[in-house]
């Protein structure tokens, strides 16, 4: 019986080692900054939050005329992702809120369908091919609200300030 209870308490203070080990994985996972962002789901948008801003990583509604929210799960979206939406070819109109500071390269590349983007006040950079719709596209007019500070719009071409 000796020998059963000395067992039992190496075993207990290995599975008490183990556990306090796995907690501390757990704790230095969650508050480093090189870990993957959970992927969270808001309708047809997929979207991560770090700082407590919402950027769009994906979206697989219907398409069609096309307003970005201004948030996501209760976080503000700030950044519409890398390939977000890349070749979605059903999108036809697109309006970009005020809260929505960075669009991601080739975020909307490949959207041939795409007529119409409207910017609001907020975006400050565009990636690579952000607005690339492809050569043979329909689009026909950036419209950029008048209080953005970087980019503006004439007769429905996109100009960067800088």
């Amino acid at each position: 019986m000796k020998k059963i209870k000395k067992h039992l308490n190496v075993w207990s203070a290995l599975g008490g080692v183990l556990l306090s080990a796995l907690c501390v994985l757990g704790v230095v996972l969650f508050i480093s900054p090189n870990h993957k962002a959970l992927a969270l789901q808001d309708g047809d948008y997929t979207y991560t939050v770090s700082g407590g801003n919402a950027t769009i990583t994906d979206y697989t509604g219907a398409g069609g005329a096309l307003t970005i929210p201004g948030t996501l799960g209760g976080y503000p979206v700030i950044s519409i992702g890398a390939n977000a939406f890349q070749g979605d070819t059903s999108l036809i109109s697109l309006v970009i809120p005020d809260s929505v500071t960075s669009v991601g390269t080739s975020a909307f590349s490949s959207c041939s369908g795409l007529t119409s983007i409207t910017i609001g006040s907020g975006l400050t950079s565009i990636g690579n091919y952000g607005f690339f719709t492809g050569y043979s596209s329909v689009m026909t007019q950036f419209v950029v609200s008048p209080d953005n500070a970087s980019y503006s719009s004439e007769d429905g071409v996109l100009f960067n300030k800088a």
